[in-house]
């Protein structure tokens, strides 16, 4: 293994993350039946905007819990989620609805100002930076810790009564390659719960 990291789980990187985000974004308001008018387009926005409002409460309530240096996956998903909401507003207001004939010939005030009140929440939201940070920072792996083979050769020769060798390999792999100590166990990662 020599001085390699241990990868305990390979996910995606933020780039393929924000991607297939982005692609959920697409696929809501290619399956949706978007109003292809000005009022209930907004209407629609404002009751995406409610449930982006919620998720963030979310957010706000399990972010205490987290560990800064190793978030959950469930973290991340209340992230995401956040994330859609936001998006599909966003994608609404800034293409769709400028998009509609309606808009462009509309002269309701009325229009205009409820626009403009969601495109101001829209671009005033404090919340949206630290959600992106949260997907893009994401760990696209998580470092363990590794002993090199000499290392391990000599703490096993000098204190080999006193070490418990925890081996955290699949159990054919422990048999195969197996390391000669006293006390060893080994542990399959596939015991360890996900979470």
């Amino acid at each position: 293994m020599g001085s390699e990291q241990a990868l305990s789980e390979v996910v995606e990187s933020a780039k393929e993350r924000f991607g297939r985000l982005r692609h959920l974004v697409q696929k809501f308001l290619d399956d949706d039946d978007v109003p292809q008018e000005c009022l209930p387009l907004l209407q629609e926005c404002a009751e995406i905007w409610s449930s982006y409002v919620d998720a963030c409460q979310d957010i706000t309530m399990q972010a205490p819990k987290e560990d800064a240096n190793r978030l959950s996956k469930g973290f991340l998903r209340l992230n995401e989620t956040a994330f859609l909401y936001y998006m599909i507003v966003y994608t609404l207001l800034e293409d769709t609805l400028p998009r509609l004939k309606e808009f462009s010939s509309n002269k309701d005030q009325n229009v205009r100002n409820l626009y403009g009140e969601r495109i101001q929440l829209l671009h005033n939201d404090p919340n949206i930076e630290r959600i992106r940070n949260v997907i893009e920072n994401y760990p696209k792996f998580i470092q363990l810790q590794t002993i090199e083979p000499g290392k391990l050769s000599s703490m096993l020769h000098f204190h080999g009564d006193a070490l418990l060798l925890i081996d955290v390999r699949p159990r054919s792999e422990f048999v195969r390659a197996h390391i000669k100590c006293k006390n060893i166990i080994c542990i399959d990662p596939a015991s360890f719960k996900d979470s």
